[in-house]
């Protein structure tokens, strides 16, 4: 259920990308992420994810999650389903951007507690080890047909042992 709810949002943010955003605004993408940056923030975090799945880059997309959670519990076919749909779109990545970052935090309540709880029961790791989760806004660019797009996508990140990690793909009306 939870493979199928991060595949459904991220081809949802895939789509908005090639039909709503014609970008010409001049804003460049930001430098792309190796497998040793992208673990010391939340913005390079989110960065990451996206750039290691548009880019079908496995990887960068083991490094998105903490050691042992991509290949021993959510599984090399949960990186094929998203690569598989990203082969299909017949588009040039161009890079990402970071925006702006909104925490979650016990103002959120039980919001924040059920985060942590799903981020550690998806994730296989110990709640308490959670120690920040935020939204980052991160800008998406492609290139289709000879045209720039851009999208705004939301990623849940974590802190987890003083490192980040993504944990999903979001709309901002999930968190309210």
């Amino acid at each position: 259920m939870r493979i199928t709810k991060a595949l459904t949002s991220f081809v949802l943010c895939l789509l908005l990308v090639l039909n709503l955003c014609a970008c010409g605004n001049g804003v460049k993408p930001m430098e792309r992420l190796d497998t040793v940056s992208i673990n010391v923030s939340a913005s390079n975090a989110a960065r990451g994810y996206l750039q290691a799945v548009l880019e079908e880059d496995e990887a960068l997309f083991e490094k998105c999650f903490p050691d042992g959670v991509y290949r021993d519990y959510l599984g090399i076919e949960y990186f094929e389903k998203l690569s598989s749909f990203v082969s299909e779109a017949g588009y040039k990545f161009l890079g990402t951007r970071s925006g702006s970052v909104r925490a979650l935090d016990e103002e959120y309540g039980e919001l924040y507690k059920d985060f942590r709880v799903d981020i550690a029961d998806s994730h296989n790791i110990d709640v308490n080890n959670i120690s920040d989760i935020q939204v980052v806004n991160t800008k998406t660019y492609l290139e289709v047909e000879g045209r720039n797009y851009s999208n705004d996508c939301y990623v849940i990140v974590y802190k987890y042992n003083d490192m980040w990690f993504a944990f999903n793909i979001t709309t901002l009306e999930d968190i309210k």
